[in-house]
């Protein structure tokens, strides 16, 4: 792959099974959101009208890749704070719902397009692609992140965004997404690779191991862990075993990239054991657990944001 296009992402949010392989639903038959998770002392909690799937997290990735990169003259991103004057970001700010000395500090606000982030997810750019963005959008805007940390609590909405009157796209994170751009405690996720493994489950798992190991580094799962990590619990009977049938063939199609490779290995117990390495490039930056203890939430607290 000559673009890797790195995604810097907050590594609690990439761990996580916010966004799990869903069935295919009508509109209104999505289960509500509901997903608690400890990352190190932070305790995290997700709700939302709607569960989010693997497009959704697609979508976020190459909003949090925009806002990263410069892109030319028809996006940009900007800093956006509580005390921002403007129309625009003050209705950001707003629908950010920012509270608590860890959340509601300086974020980040992408201006795009429709089009541009259909192109980014892989998509065309036609009618019904901006539509499925566009609802997308919607689901992501209605989740509120709750964040606990000893005595220190927050909440925030995932992201915010609005259409300009020049009809831009204006999109906005929340400062946990925020900090992970600006590279205070961060993990690296591949867009390229994502759009090219072939199912769900693949880009679902692609996901949680690019926020686990290190460029260079190795892991090893059994495949009960894999599908928890995927889906958030263990099933039993026919669903499990489907389960494991499309873990194999998401690791099959992992080992298939150029910077992965997996095998298997007898356990202590005769079960399988995934054995999986993520390849080393030239830029391997992640924070380190020391910088991830020094800030309360894994969030810069002196404006490294502004």
């Amino acid at each position: 792959m000559s673009e890797r296009r790195i995604v810097k992402h907050d590594p609690a949010t990439g761990m996580s099974p916010l966004f799990r392989p869903l069935p295919a639903l009508k509109a209104g038959q999505r289960q509500k959101l509901d997903v608690r998770t400890q990352h190190g002392s932070v305790e995290l909690h997700w709700r939302g009208p709607d569960a989010l799937g693997i497009p959704e997290e697609t979508l976020l990735l190459a909003i949090l890749e925009k806002l990263s990169n410069d892109h030319g003259l028809f996006e940009a991103s900007a800093i956006l704070a509580p005390s921002t004057g403007s129309d625009v970001g003050k209705a950001l700010w707003a629908g950010l719902a920012a509270s608590g000395s860890e959340l509601s500090g300086d974020t980040r606000v992408l201006f795009t397009s429709f089009a541009a982030l259909c192109r980014a997810c892989g998509h065309d750019t036609g009618g019904a692609a901006i539509r499925q963005v566009k609802a997308m959008l919607k689901r992501l805007v209605e989740v509120t992140l709750w964040l606990r940390q000893g005595r220190l609590e927050g909440s925030s909405r995932l992201i915010s965004w609005m259409v300009c009157e020049d009809g831009q796209v204006a999109v906005a994170v929340n400062r946990r997404l925020a900090a992970a751009i600006q590279g205070v405690h961060y993990c690296q996720v591949s867009l390229s690779e994502r759009l090219a493994l072939p199912t769900h489950t693949a880009q679902a798992l692609h996901a949680r191991l690019s926020a686990q190991i290190r460029e260079g580094r190795e892991l090893r799962f059994r495949v009960e862990s894999l599908e928890r990590m995927v889906w958030g619990i263990n099933a039993e009977g026919s669903t499990q075993r489907n389960r494991f049938a499309k873990l194999r063939s998401a690791l099959s199609a992992l080992g298939g990239l150029a910077g992965w490779d997996v095998s298997v290995t007898p356990g202590r117990d005769g079960k399988r054991v995934y054995r999986i390495r993520r390849g080393s490039s030239k830029r391997t930056d992640n924070a380190t657990s020391s910088e991830k203890r020094r800030q309360p939430f894994g969030i810069s607290t002196t404006g490294a944001l502004a």
